[in-house]
């Protein structure tokens, strides 16, 4: 049967027909050609996952005798490279000097310096028309023609009066006498002598309580509680009088330092008392110690 009689006769043929031959024709078909593109790509991935007959290169050996030149390297140009970036210029601490100004003309009586610190600030108390304030650098001094308070000193303040520097000193402190006393027998006792207040002593020995310790404001809770101190130069007076380096002062004679202004108020208050109760916070526990004139002048004396 040729091919035209057979393409004839299928034209014939109903459509049902054409869709039962395809049903039954074309799976079977699709199927078969499915089948060799998979087998395809696996034979194609296989080649590609065995390593290849490709031959490798032996190594080059290079003749004992030549050696070459070895590359230098460039230290320089990687140290100047600044992998982990460049540093920043630090600045030269600045050191005060000390001012020798000439003294004041102004009418004003340095009573006593409350604290020094390293860097020239402070606080200290001056006598002017009568009254005797606190001050600290900077604030302006009342009835001293508008003068400041320039830097603080062991034993003097600088004053800023119009631009122009001027010396503050402590009033001298009375020299002892030389003269050796009479021998007394000892069964005749002696009547004891007057003391002086300790507003007085302080005020004299001011110079000598800043080498001994250095006073700052203790903060807890956002709150002013005292001063803290810690020893000065002279660490062995500082222990001698009582005190440990961190204990925190928060009342003297009754008056409660919860003010940083308040040295004024406890010197005022000192009056004409002869010892004052010091309320010191140690390691949380108050306690109290207590420091009389005796101990204080003693402290001129054991420093001759």
């Amino acid at each position: 049967m040729d091919v035209a009689k057979r393409l004839a006769d299928w034209r014939d043929q109903p459509p049902e027909q054409w869709f039962t031959a395809v049903n039954r024709y074309l799976p079977p078909g699709v199927t078969a050609i499915l089948v060799i593109a998979i087998a395809y790509q696996l034979a194609t991935l296989t080649w590609t996952l065995v390593p290849g007959s490709t031959p490798v290169a032996a190594p080059v050996v290079r003749p004992a005798g030549d050696r070459g030149a070895a590359p230098v390297s460039d230290y320089s140009a990687l140290a100047n490279a600044h992998l982990f970036g460049e540093a920043a210029e630090q600045p030269e601490a600045v050191v005060p000097a000390v001012v020798d100004a000439p003294d004041t003309t102004l009418s004003l009586t340095l009573r006593g310096i409350l604290s020094k610190e390293e860097d020239l600030n402070g606080s200290v108390i001056i006598e002017s028309l009568n009254q005797s304030k606190t001050y600290y650098v900077g604030s302006t001094i009342e009835g001293a023609d508008g003068a400041t308070l320039h830097a603080v000193y062991a034993d003097r303040v600088l004053l800023n009066r119009n631009g122009r520097l001027e010396t503050l000193r402590l009033p001298k402190e009375l020299t002892p006498s030389t003269a050796a006393p009479l021998a007394m027998p000892q069964r005749v006792s002696q009547a004891p002598q007057q003391q002086s207040s300790l507003r007085d002593v302080i005020s004299e020995n001011a110079s000598r309580l800043t080498d001994i310790m250095r006073p700052t404001v203790h903060v807890q809770g956002g709150q002013v509680v005292g001063f803290r101190l810690n020893p000065g130069r002279d660490r062995a007076t500082f222990e001698a009088l009582g005190f440990q380096p961190g204990d925190v002062v928060t009342d003297i004679n009754g008056t409660v330092l919860d003010d940083p202004a308040q040295g004024l108020t406890v010197f005022q208050a000192l009056g004409e008392s002869t010892q004052a109760n010091v309320t010191v916070l140690r390691d949380g526990v108050p306690q109290i110690i207590v420091i009389d004139t005796s101990q204080i002048r003693n402290l001129e004396e054991n420093r001759e």
